[in-house]
């Protein structure tokens, strides 16, 4: 009996020796199915009892690669391709045990694509009012517009400067006998895309309509 006893003992002692298998992997940033990530992007995880961390990083979930092998608990991807989806998991290992993370993915983003087609006014129109209706084409990933009226070509002396969140404006008292010049730059989170081409059109002398009797 006491031989048993003694045999239990050395074994208990001996697990103690081996220490404890990691904890179960817990992927803290990004969340899963992130959008909008920056090109430069903070991998974060958690585990506990880990001696090494494997880190598999790839562009589809089937084609994880060992990207690196370190201690710490975070990693920093640098220049990540804009508009792009990309997988991720970490491996936790010591001498008694490993864990593996599930599988997350995250989408980087981009700056918005440039407003290609000024609606109105068309170029060359002469307007024969003070009140004038400015639209454009909607431009892909562009959460606002800014929108520059001026009075030369190269926008230096500014009639209208102003952002908007949709994709028209319409603005009163135009001063008349003048010509403009206007463009628009698409803008989200990111920056801002390259200017449109430039449009322009005359606003005539208005002369209101007289009232009929």
């Amino acid at each position: 009996m006491k031989k048993n006893i003694f045999i239990i003992l050395l074994l208990v002692t001996s697990c103690s020796f081996l220490g404890r298998p990691p904890t179960d992997v817990i992927l803290l940033m990004p969340e899963n199915q992130a959008t909008w990530q920056q090109a430069n992007v903070q991998l974060i995880w958690q585990s506990e009892n880990a001696d090494m961390f494997s880190l598999y990083f790839g562009e589809t979930a089937d084609s994880l690669e060992l990207l690196a092998e370190q201690t710490g608990s975070s990693y920093e991807l640098m220049g990540l391709t804009p508009r792009s989806t990309y997988y991720w998991k970490v491996k936790a290992k010591n001498e008694v045990a490993e864990k593996e993370s599930q599988t997350y993915s995250f989408s980087t983003g981009t700056k918005p694509d440039p407003v290609t087609d000024l609606h109105l006014p068309d170029t060359n129109l002469v307007i024969l009012e003070p009140n004038v209706p400015v639209t454009w084409a909607i431009a892909a990933y562009a959460d606002s517009y800014y929108v520059e009226i001026s009075f030369d070509t190269m926008f230096l002396n500014l009639f209208l400067g102003q952002m908007f969140e949709d994709t028209f404006c319409v603005h009163s008292d135009f001063y008349p006998n003048k010509k403009y010049y206007w463009r628009v730059q698409s803008w989200n989170s990111f920056g801002c895309a390259d200017w449109s081409e430039v449009g322009w059109f005359y606003i005539s002398e208005y002369v209101p309509k007289k009232s009929s009797e």
